[in-house]
């Protein structure tokens, strides 16, 4: 799980800053130079051509990206810390390890027990404790709760805040890497030819250029209607009656990069859509093709399983879900026979679908470490397997522990206030008596009214937000 410290990362990043100013400023003053040699005519011989065309086509690319590439990280790692500054946590010494984040879970727990204990001790010892100190204990309980409650928030942006800027520098950590196998081919000295002292830039492996200097554009003009159109990982590929040979490929180049200049549109209503891709596409975008409104992450996951396990159908669309399309989708979802996904130990939970967790739930990685499953049905609904055998859904987000067996009894005790009145309330009303307090607690219920008895070790496994966690936010 991801840890920071901000203090550092600020630290490195005015480091990154400073060094990578002067570099950018080294790296004009030599482009400048060579830029110089270049232009200048009065220098002439077979030599002096061969240079010029090597500096020209060599360095000069590895010269420009590495500016751009240092310009760029720059910006990012300026834009990282400001976000984490506004998303998360202000404090310019604000240490962060998600990992706490069960602890914390666990210490609510044991603070509601303390203030269940709490009740049935000023029920029952009310010659042996004052108001004073009642009153003293129970504002301790609710204080330190509070500063839990707190950390927990923070902790919990943090993880957002992770998954939106974990992959922001690969770009330019890829175009670095290609700038890196440009300069080791230079310092291995392969272009030049030391018997006649010219360069020959054909002796060096050149793929890490293609990486540095855009393509040109075929000049050719393709007729994009005659072929069959295939949206696959982020990109257009374009064949004819099944088959993508040689003139698909250069069409297929064209056709993208027409897309990216913005001299080719693409109507959604373009016959040639995978409609299948097409839904699943605009689902991980936050909307739905059918009705153009945005949709929740909850109901984007509910689209895609929709999708995958055949849950939707068209007529006279031709739907076929390519074989590619369909590895490039099981990447982010594992699809079974069954109406459900699910998962066990050794395997990962996408971010994508981890953005469909329920709040609070058990963490998904330490879940399934310790022996648990964990499965998703069609509709995006989380069940935990313990490892015991037993198992909670999570219905809209909420544990289900009536349906899986676990409630002793519930009463309905009007409009939630606290857990020591509603405890006490509660213990009152119960249709079967008052709770077994060593073993059981209550468990409040989304619905704002009710009151469940469920087993303190059951309710501490499968955590969760529950129908206080509401009320507060009323």
């Amino acid at each position: 799980m991801p840890r920071i410290d901000i203090g550092e990362v600020s630290y490195f990043v005015g480091q990154f800053t400073r060094e990578s100013e002067r570099l950018r400023g080294a790296l004009t003053d030599y482009r400048k130079a060579v830029a110089k040699l270049i232009a200048d005519d009065a220098m002439q011989g077979e030599f002096i051509t061969s240079a010029k065309n090597y500096y020209e086509h060599i360095h000069y690319p590895i010269v420009d990206t590495t500016i751009a590439c240092l310009s760029e990280a720059d910006t990012i790692l300026k834009k990282y810390v400001a976000d984490y500054a506004a998303q998360v946590d202000d404090a310019t010494n604000s240490r962060l390890d998600s990992d706490r984040l069960d602890a914390l879970y666990s210490e609510i727990r044991r603070s509601e027990n303390a203030l269940d204990d709490l009740t049935h001790a000023m029920e029952s010892m009310a010659g042996g404790l004052n108001i004073g100190q009642q009153i003293g204990m129970k504002l301790g309980l609710e204080t330190a709760m509070g500063q839990i409650k707190e950390e927990i928030k923070i902790l919990e942006r943090y993880l957002d805040f992770e998954n939106s800027h974990t992959n922001v520098m690969d770009d330019v950590l890829t175009r670095m890497y290609q700038v890196k196998v440009g300069v080791n081919e230079i310092l291995a000295g392969k272009a030049f030819n030391a018997t006649t002292h010219t360069y020959d830039s054909s002796k060096m492996q050149l793929g890490w250029l293609d990486h540095l200097v855009p393509e040109k554009k075929p000049e050719k003009a393709y007729n994009f209607e005659k072929y069959t159109k295939t949206f696959v990982d982020g990109y257009w590929i374009l064949s004819k009656n099944g088959v993508t040979d040689q003139e698909a490929a250069k069409a297929t180049i064209a056709y993208n990069d027409g897309l990216k200049d913005g001299t080719i549109k693409r109507e959604v209503g373009d016959t040639d859509i995978d409609f299948e891709t097409e839904y699943l596409l605009a689902a991980t975008e936050g909307y739905n093709l059918l009705t153009g409104e945005p949709v929740t992450k909850m109901q984007s996951f509910s689209i895609i399983s929709a999708v995958l396990l055949g849950g939707v159908a068209m007529k006279g669309r031709g739907m076929k879900l390519t074989k590619v399309n369909l590895n490039r989708i099981n990447s982010e979802i594992r699809l079974r026979k069954t109406d459900s996904i699910s998962f066990s130990k050794g395997e990962t939970i996408s971010k994508n679908i981890l953005a469909t967790k329920p709040k609070n739930s058990p963490n998904p990685d330490k879940w399934l470490n310790k022996g648990g499953k964990i499965s998703i049905s069609k509709n995006g609904t989380w069940t935990y397997h313990h490892p015991d055998n037993h198992f909670v859904e999570y219905t809209d987000g909420f544990p289900n522990f009536k349906d899986s067996g676990f409630v002793k009894q519930e009463v309905s005790i009007g409009k939630f206030e606290s857990y020591v009145a509603d405890f006490t309330k509660a213990d009152k009303l119960a249709p079967k008596g008052p709770r077994d307090a060593q073993m059981n607690t209550w468990h409040h219920h989304q619905d704002g009214e009710t009151l469940q008895e469920v087993n303190k070790e059951i309710h501490k496994d499968y955590t969760h937000r529950g129908g206080m966690s509401l009320k507060k936010k009323q």
